[in-house]
């Protein structure tokens, strides 16, 4: 295995800490600095000379110092122009949700796009200059909300402040979808039996809260951040994370799990068995019973499709169905007992993973029926996501208690996995990320973001999900 990268902390150690108070590190900005230079202006202070009122942010260098985007998104706004009025030559891109940045008193002609052009985070657009109501070379940059500079970011930006071009803005945009672009995090039901978090997005969180013996947590990208669903140690479902905590007055199954996914309208939906043993989602695309008996034992599979969502489930048959906005199908595939499905949209419907009743990995949807030469430890689940190149990635853990990804790309991993756990996946820049715990009883994260064994030990018999 490869070399440890963990936390610093032993599993001993890890274990002590779990009962303390939910500690946090902040979250990886969502926005970058889009200039080097001292700040002589914000929101909340105004004008550093004399206090008057100002609404954003200046910061003071040289002409034709490199001006950048602050976050990915579409030019709505290119204006070229000498004037001593206004902002002169600026660029305005739109990132989605409401969220608009301003680059204001550019050099005449500088700016290097277009409107309606997409640009990258860190992607020049521009050189600071002085036109406009300027009084001297520096730029003025505004995140807005429908419009509303936002007064936020003067935490970041006070006073006589020296910044640098590309440094990440300490602080949270609600409903910012750059966020959901980058990063993976982990939720863990971990050895004292609480809820975790760990991953790129925030390094390690305890959530102090206790989780369902024989359940794990379910974890998606959401604009902000990520956000959870668990079956609390009472039986109930719980949300939580950067779209806000909610209990729900919902009973699951015991020995069930809930899946989340986030929705095309950034909110996000939740799919569970419930302790009558029949499916349900709740969330922001509305609640329902789906009147679908499934398997004891066994969890449902959630994925946005396009404005709604597509869910998969073992029926109380052994059969596999596919339910919700792709369409409602009943697949001549039977599964095996006390296995889940998976669920990923790819090639304009859902492909479908699952460990059939022979103990091998079948792939089933739009593209491509597929029974894979790989037998699978027999109370492990597969997990399945998309990927950017438009294929799909599936990683499993295997009867001699490997780890394997295959589809795009099929590859033995070097890592004994603990029997009867299942590893999850996720896409990420550049391919995917997959978790699983691992025979030492840790954390271990591999692929194209990092490998990484994590100095966290998992409750005996939990599986990690990764999003």
């Amino acid at each position: 295995m490869k070399k440890k990268l963990g936390l610093g902390l032993t599993l001993a150690l890890v274990a002590g800490l779990l009962s303390v108070a939910p500690t946090a590190m902040a979250a990886q900005g969502d926005v970058t600095v889009p200039t080097t230079g001292v700040v002589t202006g914000n929101v909340t202070q105004g004008h550093c000379i004399d206090g008057s009122v100002h609404g954003g942010i200046d910061i003071h260098n040289s002409l034709r110092t490199s001006i950048t985007a602050g976050a990915a998104g579409t030019v709505i706004t290119v204006v070229n122009s000498s004037s001593k009025t206004g902002f002169g030559t600026q660029v305005i891109i739109d990132h989605g949700n409401g969220y608009t940045t301003q680059y204001g008193h550019m050099i005449d002609g500088s700016p290097t796009v277009r409107e309606g052009q997409k640009v990258t985070q860190g992607q020049q657009i521009g050189l600071m200059g002085s036109t406009g109501k300027s009084t001297g070379s520096h730029l003025h940059f505004e995140v807005r909300i429908n419009g509303t500079s936002q007064s936020g970011l003067s935490s970041y930006f006070p006073c006589d402040k020296q910044v640098t071009q590309g440094a990440r803005i300490d602080w949270a945009f609600p409903g910012f979808t750059q966020a959901t672009q980058s990063g993976f995090q982990t939720a863990l039901h971990v050895n004292t039996g609480q809820l975790w978090s760990a991953g790129q997005i925030v390094n390690a969180q305890n959530w102090g809260m206790n989780l369902r013996p024989g359940t794990n947590p379910s974890i998606t990208k959401v604009a902000g951040g990520y956000q959870m669903a668990a079956q609390l140690a009472d039986g109930r479902l719980w949300t939580g994370g950067a779209l806000g905590n909610k209990t729900w007055d919902l009973g699951m199954k015991d020995k069930t799990s809930p899946a989340i996914t986030t929705l095309a309208n950034g909110g996000f939906q939740v799919a569970v068995q419930t302790n009558t043993g029949v499916l349900w989602s709740v969330g922001d695309a509305g609640n329902r019973n789906w009147s679908v008996g499934m398997m004891a034992d066994t969890s449902p599979a959630i994925t946005a499709y396009g404005n709604s969502y597509a869910l998969a489930a073992q029926t109380n048959t052994g059969a596999l169905w596919q339910l919700g906005a792709a369409g409602d199908k009943a697949w001549d595939v039977g599964m095996k007992a006390g296995t889940s499905p998976s669920i990923a949209a790819v090639n304009g419907g859902v492909e479908i993973a699952v460990q059939a009743n022979t103990g091998v990995l079948w792939t089933v949807g739009a593209a491509y029926d597929k029974a894979w030469d790989l037998g699978m430890d027999p109370a492990s689940s597969p997990s399945i996501t998309a990927l950017a190149s438009g294929d799909f990635e599936v990683a499993v853990q295997t009867n001699s208690h490997q780890l394997w990804t295959v589809g795009a790309v099929n590859k033995a991993w070097n890592v004994g996995m603990m029997p009867g756990t299942s590893p999850s996946i996720t896409s990420v820049p550049g391919g995917f990320e997959t978790a699983a715990h691992v025979n030492t009883g840790a954390l271990w994260t591999m692929g194209n973001a990092v490998e990484q064994a994590w100095d966290i030990g998992l409750k005996p018999g939990s599986s990690p999900a990764i999003g």
